[in-house]
């Protein structure tokens, strides 16, 4: 009878290496599907919640504003854009619990804006924390987070001028009518993404804790004045930022959506973000 015959040492390690390679070539393949599947998912996100913006517009003629606030003593924090587009995202059982009225901060409200909406989470971005907007609030974590942004302007903010007179379509306390944007749906900004969640260390008592970042109940608007994923220019939080490679997703006012590369002449960007600005839109 005839001994059966093993591998070798060597036939086994030339078998290990070769399973390693072929693991090495898949993996980037597999990691590469995933996030592809990751993006359509952000996409169909953006797509929802502007259809939502679509529909709101349509019943009340004008767009959401970007943010709310009101001036008279004492100042109230009121409701971003998707706060107001609730009933239309299948959330009306959330906008039943607020008051638009009163302050977001209100005790009425302390619950439901932590509310984690999973419209709002896009599948590359980490977990949504709870977070504060700035550090000008001393919450250590009493909103819940988005990681979508209304385009509100083109240019550069301050914590003392958060675009009262924004260039975009929704911005700070104004709603622009459905007739504003002259320069054409299909051309202009609406949304986009905008995470940079980042832990609080101002030297106050939620350091470590604490996260700030866009919530969606009072403060989810940006500027395309420092392009895209642009890391150095990061400017009281307000810019374009995305986990996808290479740039990030935008909605435009006609309600498509298409992945604008972070390489865009800056230019051709912020002609996009204008409602009124009379300029030609060339390829991007």
């Amino acid at each position: 009878m005839k001994k059966r015959r093993g591998f070798t040492l060597i036939e086994l390690l030339v078998s290990i290496a070769i399973i390693a390679v072929l693991v090495s070539l898949l993996l980037p393949a597999v990691q590469q599907a995933r996030e592809a599947a990751r993006k359509t998912l952000c996409k169909n996100n953006l797509k929802q919640l502007s259809l939502a913006i679509h529909m709101y517009a349509d019943t009340h003629s004008y767009f959401p504003s970007a943010y709310q606030k009101s001036h008279h003593t004492p100042r109230r924090q009121l409701w971003a854009w998707p706060a107001q587009i609730l009933p239309y995202t299948e959330n009306s059982a959330v906008y039943a619990k607020i008051d638009v009225k009163k302050d977001v901060r209100d005790v009425i409200h302390r619950e439901v804006v932590k509310t984690a909406l999973p419209l709002h989470q896009c599948p590359s971005a980490p977990a949504n924390h709870l977070v504060r907007f700035s550090i000008h609030t001393s919450e250590c974590g009493q909103l819940a987070e988005t990681n979508y942004v209304a385009i509100s302007s083109h240019e550069e903010s301050t914590p003392d001028a958060l675009f009262w007179q924004g260039s975009g379509i929704m911005h700070t306390q104004v709603y622009e009518p459905t007739s504003s944007v002259l320069d054409g749906l299909s051309m202009t900004l609406l949304l986009s993404e905008g995470d940079q969640t980042f832990p609080k260390n101002d030297g106050g008592p939620c350091d470590g804790t604490g996260y700030i970042g866009y919530p969606w109940p009072n403060f989810a608007h940006a500027t395309t004045r420092n392009g895209i994923n642009n890391e150095s220019t990061w400017i009281y939080g307000l810019n374009v930022y995305s986990y996808h490679p290479g740039g990030a997703q935008f909605s435009f006012a006609d309600g498509h959506v298409a992945f604008i590369s972070e390489n865009i002449d800056q230019s051709l960007l912020e002609a996009m973000t204008t409602r009124a600005g009379g300029e030609i839109i060339g390829e991007f």
